[in-house]
């Protein structure tokens, strides 16, 4: 996890069996999207509270957030054009790039109109890691 001012911390999440807005497994995604201000985490044998609006992105396994329809719903955004390799500059100087799946309806299909949705976090996948990364954190983004 990476917070402001690039202090990096290897913490571990509390995920529930069961997500409350989707079938499945919660998801780190479902944890940074909640309305809660401060997010539990394990860092050692440490209990800590994690300010959401200081975590600039979350780094984890790609099957941590992605299941299987989700992955064939992936190669379909390619296949369909809803889909980009991006570049992305956070607040920090830190350059991350990878593949931004989206799907919205017909005629709201640019990068721009993903990234202005109400979410807080964008999920980009790099090879097989997954990355959660906080919209008000971004300088810039670059279509690759």
């Amino acid at each position: 996890m990476a917070l402001t001012g690039r202090r990096v911390r290897d913490v571990s999440l509390f995920l529930g069996e069961r997500a409350q807005l989707h079938g499945g497994h919660e998801r780190p995604s479902d944890l940074l999207e909640s309305s809660r201000g401060f997010l539990p985490a394990l860092d050692g044998d440490a209990l800590v509270f994690i300010n959401l609006e200081q975590i600039a992105m979350v780094t984890i396994a790609v099957d941590l957030e992605y299941d299987a329809d989700e992955m064939a719903l992936l190669e379909a955004a390619r296949a369909q054009d809803t889909s980009r390799r991006i570049g992305v500059v956070l607040e920090d100087g830190t350059v991350l790039s990878g593949e931004m799946p989206y799907v919205m309806p017909d005629g709201q299909r640019r990068v721009q109109d993903f990234l202005n949705c109400k979410e807080r976090f964008f999920r980009l996948r790099d090879g097989d890691r997954a990355r959660l990364v906080n919209k008000s954190r971004v300088l810039w983004i670059r279509q690759d």
